[in-house]
């Protein structure tokens, strides 16, 4: 489905009208599960085939960015595989080969969109961490982005060679009380206006990809002392430090709670990631027009160090996710 980028005479304030993506409660981080689900195959004119069946090319990794082997070559993004029984099933194969002197070929045929996810370009990569360095809240913000493909006015068709990292407006500093920080990753930060007339003349174009950090700050307050309001844990500590006596008893002798950021996807992360899919699966107007189902969502937690991936076959539910990628394997496979 086109996708339609604000004039550049928008204001910041007209970003307001855009979807609202809450970013997770503040609470301690729940347990997470696993949850499988039927795949749907996913596709793009170059890395994926044109009939809607997986021709993955790339290099493959496995979430700790331990090399498997490459799809055809090595020219696509780089491709994490999540499910554990596929991954076996790799070793066992190259074990197989290097008995019996043939050369192993990895097979992809049978991977679903919910087994694996492919990385967005380093470049976007590194912006996004330059994005996320930014950050002088002291982790209490929301930072995220999308990948961006211009379609072209007059042929419909997705011009892949021009994808495009756009940079979202930052979500506004989440305090103690929020319910939840948020960001609107359908909307462009002011560095990034020059970007829609530049890459985007027509306006129209295709979400490749999406991801929004969930920060790492947190707040403190002693068990022992119900009615206090929860504190930067930062202005905590200092002041724990200040009323530590010499002979280094703790003051109050009550244990601390301490709230933190989400570490995965919220349910509306989630929600939001089955809308976009269900969005791009709208038929084209005209014989011409590109279809583009593709729906890669990435949770960066700083704190964690931790990626999240999720998509349409995520099960809708908090926490829920396909897999996790430490973040230093994320910046650093190309």
């Amino acid at each position: 489905m086109k996708e339609q980028l604000p004039s550049q005479d928008h204001s910041i304030q007209d970003e307001r009208q855009f979807d609202v993506q809450p970013m997770g409660r503040h609470l301690m981080p729940p347990e997470f599960s696993l949850q499988a689900s039927s795949g749907v195959v996913q596709r793009s004119s170059e890395q994926y085939g044109t009939n809607n069946m997986p021709e993955l090319t790339g290099s493959v990794y496995d979430a700790k960015g331990n090399p498997q082997g490459i799809l055809g070559n090595d020219t696509g993004e780089p491709i994490v595989l999540f499910n554990k029984k596929l991954l076996k099933t790799i070793r066992k194969d190259k074990k197989a080969a290097g008995k019996s002197d043939t050369e192993y070929k990895l097979d992809a045929s049978e991977w679903k969109t919910i087994d694996y996810c492919i990385l967005p370009p380093l470049s976007h990569r590194e912006k996004m961490k330059e994005i996320m360095e930014e950050d002088d809240t002291s982790g209490y913000m929301e930072f995220g982005g999308r990948g961006l493909i211009p379609i072209d006015s007059e042929s419909g068709k997705l011009q892949h060679d021009k994808k495009t990292h756009v940079r979202s407006v930052d979500g506004e500093v989440a305090v103690a009380g929020d319910e939840a920080a948020n960001i609107q990753l359908d909307s462009v930060h002011n560095n990034d206006r020059n970007l829609i007339g530049e890459v985007f003349p027509s306006g129209s174009f295709a979400t490749d990809y999406t991801w929004h950090s969930h920060p790492e700050g947190s707040w403190k307050k002693r068990s022992g002392e119900p009615d206090a309001a929860f504190k930067p844990a930062k202005d905590f500590d200092q002041e724990a430090k200040s009323n530590q006596p010499l002979s280094g008893t703790t003051i109050g002798g009550s244990d601390i709670v301490t709230k933190y950021f989400d570490l995965g996807p919220s349910e509306a992360d989630i929600q939001n990631a089955h809308r976009r899919y269900a969005a791009s699966q709208v038929p084209p107007s005209s014989d011409s027009e590109e279809v583009y189902p593709m729906n890669r969502n990435f949770v960066i937690h700083k704190r964690e160090k931790k990626v999240f991936f999720y998509n349409q076959e995520t099960p809708i539910g908090k926490g829920n996710h396909n897999g996790i990628i430490p973040l230093d394997v994320f910046w650093s496979l190309k």
